[in-house]
């Protein structure tokens, strides 16, 4: 995988450009991860965030106050998990399930 410098297209890593309609370099992806477009195929960067950096950016656990039930749970966060969404939408295991039998009419 490389890196691409769009004002001077100079060439990092003997990278391949492989540019989409956005001029944005397209990098296959295949893991489970935050930033990967699903249709596509790809990442959603010019560049694998994962990958770039070489040691983990937050901890893997973290134990979050439920905002509906009040009930306190751990959450344990895979490499490939933003712990902003964690943080933005902290429901329980239970409560999601009851918010989904809501929306789904079940």
């Amino acid at each position: 995988m490389g890196m691409f410098d769009n004002k001077s297209n100079k060439q990092f890593n003997n990278a391949i450009s492989n540019y989409a309609d956005d001029k944005i370099d397209i990098v296959k992806c295949d893991k489970d991860c935050l930033f990967r477009d699903t249709e596509n195929s790809r990442c959603i960067y010019e560049t694998c965030i994962l990958k770039y950096y070489s040691k983990p950016l937050f901890h893997r656990t973290l134990t979050i106050k439920c905002p509906i039930c009040g009930n306190e749970y751990k959450k344990e966060l895979t490499e490939f998990e933003s712990p902003i969404l964690a943080l933005i939408f902290p429901l329980c295991d239970t409560c999601k399930l009851r918010l989904k039998e809501i929306v789904n009419n079940d």
